[in-house]
């Protein structure tokens, strides 16, 4: 990159030369150069000997340029595929759909003390609702998931700015993922059912 910037200064300043090197000549050649598009081509024919040297260090460095992006470009690509590579998506957390008032199993009565039945009651529509809320917390996740995939499919690898910005966003999912996982296996606790297994990767990863 040091080296392509050289060479872009190298060759703004060739420019510049061969615009003074046309002021030089007559005022009216400076403007012409500077305004008129085709008009730097005449100076060049009629003038070579004050044009020639700016002209070829600018011809030279252009193609230096053209030289460096094209090495250049291939490395960017290896970067973003490397980039690319890091990316892990998890697959969405199974819902689980639980109507309001009921368990999926009865929580263990407490050893030193018999709940009243008004206060079962309270806790299985406390534990219901948190289930509900962490059943919509779920779907979210799993359009999220879906979204993310589709993105990955037609991510352009040589973009860094695209695939920096989509690994933002899987982190991000992944972080909250891990946040409503942790969740479920709470409300399993507090259910006294066991915990969930591990969720296996999605297929073909």
């Amino acid at each position: 990159m040091i080296a392509l910037g050289l060479t872009v200064l190298v060759n703004v300043v060739a420019g510049l030369w061969f615009l003074v090197a046309a002021f030089r000549v007559g005022i009216l050649w400076g403007i012409c150069v500077l305004l008129i598009p085709g008009a730097a081509l005449v100076f060049l024919v009629m003038h070579w000997a004050e044009a020639k040297t700016p002209f070829l260090i600018s011809l030279l460095t252009g193609i230096g340029m053209l030289a460096l992006l094209l090495s250049s470009k291939e490395t960017l690509q290896t970067a973003a595929k490397d980039l690319l590579a890091q990316v892990q998506v998890h697959e969405p957390i199974e819902a689980e759909a639980v109507e309001k008032g009921q368990s999926k199993s009865d929580a263990p009565p407490a050893a030193t003390e018999v709940e009243s039945v008004s206060d079962a009651a309270k806790s299985a529509d406390l534990l219901a609702l948190k289930r509900v809320e962490l059943d919509r917390l779920a779907q979210e996740m799993n359009r999220r998931y879906a979204d993310l995939q589709a993105r990955q499919a037609t991510l352009d690898a040589r973009d860094p700015a695209a695939v920096k910005a989509f690994n933002a966003e899987a982190k991000k999912y992944h972080e909250v993922r891990q946040q409503v996982a942790a969740r479920k296996a709470e409300l399993d606790g507090a259910a006294g059912k066991p915990p969930s297994p591990p969720l296996a990767p999605p297929p073909g990863r």
